[in-house]
């Protein structure tokens, strides 16, 4: 009977469905894709993306220079990712039905997870704003509602606003509204099927990647409070943002703040498009930092501090403010997402071509997201191997008087 394994292009386009429907964070955000690495037109490793928009609102009759930057933030293609298998010769003459239950399905799955882990991993560490109880699995809608609140004063007009949730506060939240509910109502059904399709109007979906090994979590190891002695405010430039950098005293020596923690100061709140907010004013630590010996101790964070005109950001300098650091010292929490699709891009670009060496050879973009799919003999083992690859890269994007994401606390 021939072999009616089909072309190289459907079978990538099987993996290709199974990656997508594995995927709910990597397939919500913005995707930009580049082929001209591929076509030596370009060289490095870096996609330019557009970052949201920065605009000016005014009151006045006279219309004042608006400056709506086109800015642009670096996306660095440097995760690599690729599921290979080992086809013997009995694989070899499979349909590709066959080929679809017992290979691309898996091999479409472990991709996606894969991609997953590693962008919420960078996603997680650039998000400022945390909501929620530190340890605690939240059984009601109020942090997705603050959440949401944030969205509506300091965030985006984007409508798509998606939340994407642990097992156990999917569980915990179903679980602590049953009660309020008759027999009938959709909750009951929610309960049952242990999935809530929306929470306080934003679309949850579950993902339990964010309570697996390697998320970063709470747990840490410095002084809840310290004294602010000292900060730079950072810059956004058009294609590059600066860091803004903070000194405290108060801790003790050896004392280590983690990139991905958030923290608040004290008595300095969010400005946003319509003035200042009761929102207290977060940051996100973007880098590891120590204390010296004395206890003192400086890290960077974003967003950058704009304290005047059209941009600004926070209601006061934070000279001799005290800074709260989110959660308790030792304390492991995980995290739930709430964001909008502008907050994070994944790119991706075309890859070279095997050559003739493939015997089996496609690749294929499909919303903004590549993946080459190739085969070639091994003449000593009798076998084909049979690979799966990617090359993408993220970034989180900042604009001063925007929240585009939240973090929501859960238990560890």
């Amino acid at each position: 009977m021939a072999n009616n394994y089909k072309t190289s292009t459907k079978v990538l386009k099987k993996a290709q469905t199974h990656y997508y429907v594995a995927c709910n964070f990597a397939s919500k955000v913005r995707a930009s894709y580049n082929d001209e690495f591929a076509r030596d037109e370009k060289s490095g490793d870096t996609i330019l993306v557009k970052r949201q928009n920065s605009m000016i609102s005014s009151t006045s009759q006279v219309l004042a220079p608006n400056e709506v930057s086109e800015s642009t933030d670096a996306l660095v293609l440097n995760m690599w990712n690729q599921v290979s298998v080992v086809n013997a010769d009995k694989d070899l003459m499979l349909a590709i039905s066959d080929k679809d239950e017992t290979l691309l399905k898996d091999m479409g799955h472990r991709m996606a997870m894969d991609v997953e882990k590693r962008h919420i991993v960078n996603a997680l560490a650039g998000i400022a704003f945390t909501t929620g109880t530190a340890g605690v699995a939240p059984t009601g809608q109020t942090p997705f509602g603050y959440s949401k609140g944030i969205f509506n004063k300091i965030g985006t007009g984007d409508d798509k606003r998606y939340a994407f949730l642990t097992s156990d506060t999917e569980t915990a939240i179903i679980g602590g509204q049953q009660t309020l509910f008759n027999p009938n109502a959709e909750i009951t059904e929610e309960f049952h099927k242990g999935e809530i399709g929306m929470i306080a109007g934003i679309l949850s979906y579950t993902n339990d990647i964010l309570g697996s090994g390697g998320i970063p979590t709470g747990t840490r190891n410095v002084a809840t409070t310290r004294t602010v002695t000292g900060y730079t405010a950072g810059s956004a430039g058009p294609t590059t943002q600066t860091p803004a950098s903070i000194t405290t005293s108060g801790g003790t020596s050896g004392e280590t703040v983690l990139a991905g923690e958030t923290f608040q100061i004290n008595g300095c709140y969010y400005v946003g498009p319509a003035g200042q907010t009761s929102q207290v004013f977060q940051g996100v630590v973007s880098a590891n930092a120590t204390a010296d010996g004395s206890g003192n101790l400086t890290f960077t964070f974003m967003p950058v501090l704009v304290l005047s005109g059209a941009g600004q950001n926070i209601s006061a300098a934070p000279s001799g403010a005290t800074i709260t650091f989110y959660g308790a010292a030792s304390t492991t929490f995980f995290w739930n997402i709430v964001m909008v699709p502008k907050f994070y891009s994944l790119g991706s670009s075309r890859l070279m071509d095997p050559g003739p060496s493939a015997t089996m050879y496609s690749q294929n973009e499909y919303k903004g997201m590549n993946m080459r799919i190739w085969e070639g003999p091994d003449i000593y083992q009798s076998t084909k191997p049979l690979r799966l690859d990617s090359l993408t890269g993220g970034v989180t994007h900042y604009t001063p008087n925007v929240v585009p994401a939240v973090r929501v606390a859960c238990a560890g």
